[in-house]
């Protein structure tokens, strides 16, 4: 990347300053995404355990390029961020084929499963307890929501 000049974004007090296409566009989203991941793990993970996040974009210009180009994203946040342990629930191993499938016993198993057609992440969870699979959705819930912001 040496050579390239990036412009810096601007932020006000209602967002992103820019022009839709030129400032805003989908290289600078990226740049963005990534920022707001890094501080937002820097600042909150771990420290807070009950997460809710609403984002909100304009569905006017490219609103579904624009929120596709997040996912790749979300997908890496939530790889960089696994624990060897869930809850009280040690890891067997952890899959990245056809999604990120964390495997911690034969019928134990959480799985994030990113559309291919949408922009919709999935979570399928299998437990023999309804209170394990409880809290590991629950888990798996806050890192989403987490890696959103």
């Amino acid at each position: 990347m040496s050579g390239v000049k990036l412009d810096n974004i601007k932020f006000g007090t209602d967002g992103w300053r820019g022009i839709i296409g030129f400032d805003f566009n989908l290289s600078n989203l990226s740049r963005v995404v990534v920022a707001a991941c890094q501080e937002l793990h820097y600042q909150y993970y771990g420290k807070i355990y009950s997460k809710q996040i609403l984002i909100g974009y304009d569905r006017r210009f490219m609103a579904s390029e624009f929120a596709k180009q997040k996912v790749p994203f979300v997908r890496e946040f939530i790889i960089n961020n696994i624990t060897d342990n869930i809850n009280n629930h040690k890891l067997k191993n952890v899959s990245k084929i056809d999604g990120i499938n964390l495997r911690i016993k034969k019928n134990f198993w959480l799985l994030f499963r990113f559309s291919g057609t949408e922009t919709i992440l999935i979570l399928y969870c299998e437990a023999q307890k309804q209170s394990h699979l409880d809290e590991v959705l629950e888990w798996g819930k806050e890192l989403i929501n987490l890696a959103r912001k």
